[in-house]
């Protein structure tokens, strides 16, 4: 992308009609780069990124065991012979295993936050030039659409301008050349 943009700018400040094909061509381009990156951002980095759910899973589970255990109290006061210690043991297990699986996704999530932290400073600098290479082309079109406007718009006045030479040429020659009877 950063060579596109490089290669538009040296183009765009020719105002010409010719250099519009190429122009639009590398915009194009950009376009086309510009989406490939957008969709991998949103594809794939936040699938590695630490999900918010796997967090609010953990707290509700926990939450749960803790009114189920309260609840499990309230019936082995009503009735004596409810033995509630395998519910707990197994209320227990399975707040154990959702943290297990909790501190699996955090982990893999560090991982890979740190290796992509590493990337992203290293090309930090890329990121700022790019940034700014596609902040100056918004200035370059604009002045170059300005330019072609204001040439098409003088378009019509200079053909109406032949027009009218030529129309006063042409009674010129009419009488410079008329076949006198």
């Amino acid at each position: 992308m950063n060579y596109l943009l490089k290669e538009n700018s040296n183009y765009i400040p020719f105002n010409s009609y010719s250099t519009n094909e190429v122009i639009n061509k590398i915009d194009s381009l950009l376009i086309q780069e510009g989406n490939n990156t957008i969709v991998l951002f949103r594809d794939s980095i936040p699938l590695e990124l630490l999900p918010k759910d796997a967090m609010d899973g953990l707290k509700k589970i926990e939450s749960f065991t803790k009114a189920a255990k309260s609840e499990l109290k309230l019936l082995s006061k009503e009735n004596s012979e409810i033995d509630i210690e395998n519910s707990n043991v197994f209320l227990q297990s399975k707040l154990i295993e959702a943290a297990a699986i909790t501190q699996y996704i955090n982990t893999r999530s560090r991982d890979f936050n740190e290796n992509v932290e590493g990337t992203f400073k290293s090309y930090a600098k890329d990121f700022g030039m790019l940034a700014e290479l596609m902040e100056s082309q918004k200035n370059l079109k604009l002045e170059k659409y300005t330019y072609i406007k204001t040439e098409a718009e003088k378009g019509h006045k200079r053909d109406i301008s032949l027009i009218k030479k030529i129309d006063a040429d042409t009674k010129k020659w009419k009488k410079q050349y008329s076949v006198k009877k």
